[in-house]
């Protein structure tokens, strides 16, 4: 198989992820944070703390627009500023504890949901999706 027809099977994979899985999940959840906001807490999940510029930078929006975003997460208690010990004049944001709380428990009700998805699956294909996803995870996982 070349590249170009593993592309498109990954295309078709999260065409198909959010039309059978993701779409219903967000259909039975209640919108708190805009899908920019999530997608700013699970990046500070991810990997601990950041500038705003890196902040940015990683989530691909200007630093402009990314600073009411934050600002709606400080308020809310799920992001703290922080004062940088090495230099006074850089601030690091991060996930507060009330945030990593807020994220688990929106992995849970993720996660109660997907199984509801897959509720319909008999045994063989529920051992055959989950062979399938470990080394897709591996894979992926080493993509930049």
């Amino acid at each position: 198989m070349d590249r170009t027809d593993t592309a498109e099977q990954l295309f078709d994979l999260i065409f198909l992820l959010r039309k059978r899985l993701v779409r219903h999940a967000a259909q039975h959840s209640k919108p708190e944070f805009s899908p920019m906001q999530m997608h700013v807490l699970f990046t500070l999940c991810e990997r601990g703390c950041f500038t705003m510029s890196e902040l940015a930078g990683e989530v691909l929006i200007a630093k402009q627009q990314l600073t009411p975003l934050v600002d709606r997460l400080v308020s809310a208690g799920l992001v703290l500023r922080e004062p940088d010990q090495e230099d006074r004049r850089v601030v690091k944001i991060r996930l507060s504890p009330a945030g990593r709380d807020f994220l688990a428990a929106k992995r849970r009700e993720a996660i109660g949901l997907f199984e509801t998805r897959i509720a319909c699956l008999d045994e063989r294909d529920l051992e055959r999706l989950s062979d399938a996803l470990g080394p897709l995870q591996e894979v992926i996982r080493k993509l930049p």
